[in-house]
């Protein structure tokens, strides 16, 4: 983002930063705007909002076993979201592979059942972007 940003503008931005508008705001070359940042978050912003709302209603007539697929809809996105820039680049690709890697482990070793879900998943997050980035690091001209 611009350095000249206002830590309010700041405030506001951080507000709207998701997997998805930091996925899509990472592929710009050179420095974000505010007004770019806000176009980016408030159209996903508007659409998860009627989203949940659409789905909320809709899932609700359906049945019971149809409802409860519904959460492999959320694997999908995340595949969508990494597949294209992990064709791009190598580090991505590092990152990706690596956090299903530690994931396995923490999945399948004995040592590691007793760590709950959501520390497992910040355990792998902090590992590949670790590696990720002490392996690759970013160019200041890349910035």
């Amino acid at each position: 983002i611009k350095q000249d940003m206002s830590l309010l503008k700041r405030c506001i931005m951080s507000f709207g930063i998701t997997d998805e508008t930091f996925a899509i705001a990472s592929l710009e070359k050179g420095e974000l705007s505010f007004s770019y940042m806000m176009g980016l978050i408030s159209c996903p912003y508007i659409g998860w909002a009627f989203g949940t709302t659409l789905g909320a209603i809709v899932c609700s007539m359906l049945p019971k076993a149809l409802q409860n697929s519904m959460g492999i809809a959320l694997y999908a996105m995340f595949i969508a979201l990494v597949i294209p820039p992990a064709k791009k680049s190598k580090a991505a690709l590092f990152v990706a592979v690596t956090a299903v890697g530690v994931s396995c482990i923490f999945a399948w070793f004995p040592l590691f059942k007793g760590i709950s879900g959501g520390w497992s998943i910040i355990a792998c997050t902090i590992i590949a972007a670790g590696l990720g980035a002490a392996l690759f690091p970013r160019e200041e001209d890349e910035v």
